[in-house]
């Protein structure tokens, strides 16, 4: 009835295949393909704007993010140029060193592999700066951290 016909709509395409437990049938299937969106076409705003491959980029911030973001950028061959009000680096704390460390979990969860793949990510982007500025002091020194409070 309604759920078959809503499925329908919805671009699915279903049959019925044994149950489990006291059910004697239920329903599977999957999408088809998912229908327009007609909503969006009625509101410009919702519309976004047609692809166009920048070759110039203005990255706002010389942060970590934005120092990040615009490294990404020019290794894909845009040119991209970095606004920053005060000196790189100078914003947050303002502090000439960091620490970069990850914060673990008791049992092991999605948040603590999400800060884990992080630490090593920075890690092995730390040692790609290293490697291709050797005569540069260096950026990252493995060292260890420990936090006997929270």
């Amino acid at each position: 009835g309604i759920v078959k016909r809503g499925l329908k709509a919805a671009g699915f395409h279903w049959k019925k295949v044994p149950g489990f437990g006291r059910k004697r049938e239920m329903l599977a299937g999957g999408i088809e393909a998912p229908p327009t969106d007609t909503r969006r076409n009625a509101a410009p705003w919702f519309t976004p704007p047609a692809h166009r491959d920048a070759k110039h980029v203005i990255v706002i911030g010389a942060g970590m993010a934005g120092s990040s973001v615009a490294a990404a950028l020019a290794k894909r061959g845009k040119q991209v140029t970095v606004v920053e009000r005060d000196a790189p680096g100078a914003g947050g704390s303002g502090n000439r060193q960091g620490a970069l460390y990850v914060k673990l979990a008791v049992e092991t969860n999605h948040q603590s592999r999400f800060y884990l793949a992080g630490l090593l990510y920075s890690q092995r982007w730390f040692g790609q700066l290293a490697s291709a500025h050797p005569q540069e002091p260096p950026l990252w020194q493995p060292c260890g951290v420990l936090q006997l409070a929270l």
